[in-house]
């Protein structure tokens, strides 16, 4: 007789990515809100990528007030060296560092 109830068994716990230990959290910083959309779009595209949408951060220069957009997003290692070498080829300069602080 053959069974209805197979199926493989259940899985107990599927880990978070965040906990996986193989991604790392990153910013990017643009001067331009044009080079932080056109970052994002690239952020949409990684498989294992969370990120903000692009944050306005005013900050005052010698009395004029600038702006400095910000996204936060977590990534593979990999996928930020290549979104380094994305940022480099854009029109508008495009600025990456790492959870400490670093440029990549």
């Amino acid at each position: 007789m053959r069974s209805i109830n197979y199926c493989p068994a259940p899985i107990e716990h599927i880990p978070d990515l965040t906990e996986c230990g193989f991604l790392e959290d990153y910013e990017l910083h643009s001067i331009e809100y044009s080079g932080a959309w056109e970052m994002s779009q690239f952020l949409g595209n990684l498989r294992y990528c969370d990120y903000t949408r692009p944050m306005d951060d005013f900050y005052l220069d010698n009395g004029v007030i600038k702006s400095n957009w910000i996204i936060f997003f977590t990534c593979r290692p990999t996928d930020a060296e290549r979104l380094v070498y994305i940022a480099n080829h854009l029109k508008y300069p495009v600025y990456i560092l790492n959870s400490e602080g670093l440029m990549l």
